[in-house]
């Protein structure tokens, strides 16, 4: 009734003003009645965020702000109260309920408040209340209506929302609260991280990643040289990733595609090309990389979960002789004659007919052995031919295996006997009397 009394006192002293005022005061006579009727019609349909907004805008008593915001705070303390009592007490509907009607408080709080003691008391209002309801997105409010937070809460706040995988909003908040480098460093570096400690304190990032941490670093944009460190130090996450995401200078894409390269994070390596348009020069580089180091399960694995690049990897591999690891991972009878063949050109015999054996051309692998073989015996490697003749009896002629164990035994038979060792005597010892007691013999 006090508020309504309130109101009609605004209403008429707007409505009879002298009758000598301008054009221009009856104007604004005439918005602030009609802000007033909008206010009373929003406060008693329990809409005291408009009628805040109502009274802000058009100037009116801020005690009508204030009178909105104390109807707000009754309700959601009333929200509050509903709320079972227990840290571990998880009911949706009601957290949700509970959190529209803080909304309603912060947002006249800090955006309309009467005084700037509003905001420091719908602070501490929405503490209490997620110390109850065990809901983050309660302390988001504060952020998102800039309410007058200390820093240490509001760190805490961007901290929590990263550990709940909202980016967008703690790179918002943090260009808001404008960090420094060194800040922003420290922050990125948590998703680069392998274990759960949070750089700022109780939280901690429960799912860090690479791929986050790389959005992290083209939103926040901490200096290049921290963040090669990182990715140097980094435990990735294996997969494939949208570049296009990241947003990275090219120059700075380089940088962190080697630095990624060298910790042997190849998957995010693989991204960090595309994003810095190095093309295939960058993918040969990565290929060498993970074949020199003889990678050649991570190799697989890699074109399983990229079978874009399988062909190109392959080419790879056979210019670097890898004739094993083609044939192994050959997928098409072509790469397989393609190994058996470079093989056979390195006189690698026994690879080739591993290769032969290994493929995935059934028809193949009863014919290569026996060209490996035929190759080691026209090549006079009665040693190798000889091995394979013993390896393959079902699929080589005989005669021709005759002549390789001919040719194998007139080799061995050419080679020198071993020297033998000669034995070196052990010297007796001297006896330390004439006549030793245990009757051993002594050199005197």
């Amino acid at each position: 009734m006090r508020a309504w009394m309130m109101t009609a006192f605004v209403l008429a002293g707007c409505l009879h003003s002298p009758k000598d005022t301008t054009t221009k005061t009856t104007a604004e006579t005439l918005e602030r009645s009609a802000a007033g009727g909008a206010w009373r019609k929003h406060f008693l349909a329990g809409q005291y965020a408009l009628a805040a907004e109502a009274a802000w805008k058009a100037k009116l008593d801020p005690m009508l702000i204030g009178l909105a915001l104390e109807e707000a705070r009754k309700a959601a303390q009333a929200k509050l109260a509903a709320y079972p009592k227990g840290y571990s007490v998880l009911d949706e509907d009601l957290r949700q309920e509970a959190w529209r009607a803080f909304q309603v408080e912060v947002r006249i709080a800090c955006l309309y408040g009467p005084v700037k003691a509003s905001g420091t008391l719908a602070i501490d209002d929405v503490i209490e209340a997620h110390a109850q309801v065990n809901n983050e997105a309660l302390r988001r409010l504060l952020l998102q209506f800039d309410c007058p937070v200390e820093p240490e809460l509001r760190d805490d706040i961007i901290d929590a929302a990263a550990s709940d995988k909202l980016d967008d909003f703690a790179f918002e908040q943090i260009e808001k609260a404008k960090w420094d480098a060194e800040k922003r460093s420290a922050f990125v570096a948590e998703y680069f991280a392998t274990g759960y400690v949070s750089a700022f304190g109780q939280w901690g990032y429960v799912y860090p990643g690479c791929d986050r941490g790389l959005r992290a670093v083209s939103a926040l944009r901490p200096p290049p040289e921290n963040v090669v460190k990182m990715l140097i130090e980094a435990d990735c996450e294996e997969g494939t990733f949208d570049p296009s995401e990241w947003l990275l200078p090219q120059e700075e894409a380089r940088q962190y595609f080697f630095a990624a390269m060298q910790s042997e994070e190849y998957d995010i390596a693989l991204a960090l090309a595309a994003s810095a348009r190095m093309g295939d020069e960058a993918k040969a580089q990565l290929f060498q990389h993970m074949l020199r180091g003889h990678w050649e399960y991570r190799l697989k694995a890699f074109l399983d979960r990229h079978p874009e690049e399988h062909e190109h990897a392959l080419a790879i591999a056979l210019t670097l002789d890898e004739v094993r690891i083609v044939g192994r991972l050959a997928k098409t009878g072509e790469w397989v004659r393609r190994a058996f063949d470079r093989a056979l050109e390195l006189k690698l015999y026994e690879d080739a007919t591993i290769i032969a054996e290994v493929g995935c051309d059934d028809a193949f692998r009863k014919e290569g052995p026996a060209l490996a073989f035929k190759a080691a015996l026209d090549a006079e490697d009665f040693v190798i031919a000889h091995r394979l003749a013993r390896r393959n009896p079902d699929l080589i002629d005989k005669e021709e295996a005759r002549k390789a164990a001919d040719g194998y035994h007139d080799w061995r038979a050419r080679q020198p006997l071993p020297p033998m060792k000669k034995l070196k005597r052990k010297k007796a010892p001297k006896c330390a009397v004439e006549w030793p007691v245990d009757g051993s013999e002594c050199k005197r």
